[in-house]
């Protein structure tokens, strides 16, 4: 008597299983593993069983992560830079300084024009500042001409300046005063004509 023949477990398994699916093994790890066994073919389970080989994991895309490392310490870098370079203007040494324009003659209430430097903030390089048709303070006795005067800040070892224009048959001079007292610059110019006083300011004293 012979016995009834026993299906292999395979195809005991083709028998049972669903329709292929052509898009299963997009999602099937073992879809493209040589010697896949059946229970792992496409519409089965994707779950490995013991003995099952095991597909290769792809590599990172290091590249990629380079570039990303790569663009986080740049702008770290800038960030220091930009932190450093704005702790030392905060911190420069500045000093206070006084242009002084004098004017003596029968057109001595006015200025035909004054520029002169002044650093827009704390620690940074002289600017120039223009003005035109500037008034004066008129005489405040006899023998005092009548003046113009600003206080600017100028950072220490740059350039402090002034340029006067005398209206006509009137004379100007100028003065740089550094905290208002100690003298700096003096010039004085012709009739009508145009002065000029510059200096660089000194350093700061050793603390």
């Amino acid at each position: 008597m012979s016995l009834p023949m026993i299906d292999t477990l395979e195809e005991i398994l083709r028998k049972i299983r669903p329709a292929e699916d052509p898009l299963a093994d997009r999602f099937n790890p073992w879809a493209d593993v040589p010697g896949r066994p059946a229970c792992h073919s496409a519409g089965m389970s994707v779950f490995p069983v013991p003995g099952s080989p095991v597909p290769e994991r792809q590599p990172a895309n290091r590249w990629l992560s380079t570039t990303i490392i790569g663009a986080v310490l740049a702008t770290g870098a800038v960030f220091i830079v930009a932190g450093a370079v704005f702790l030392s203007k905060q911190t420069a040494n500045t000093w206070a300084i006084t242009y002084e324009v004098t004017v003596t003659g029968p057109t001595d209430d006015r200025l035909s024009s004054i520029s002169y430097a002044a650093a827009p903030a704390r620690g940074e390089d002289s600017a120039d500042v223009s003005e035109t048709e500037v008034r004066t303070d008129p005489a405040a006795g006899p023998g005092v001409p009548a003046s113009w005067t600003t206080e600017v800040q100028i950072t220490a070892q740059k350039r402090a300046g002034i340029t006067a224009t005398a209206q006509p048959g009137s004379t100007a001079s100028c003065r740089i005063l550094l905290d208002a007292s100690r003298e700096l610059a003096r010039q004085t110019g012709s009739p009508g004509g145009t002065v000029s006083c510059s200096v660089d300011t000194p350093a700061f004293p050793a603390k």
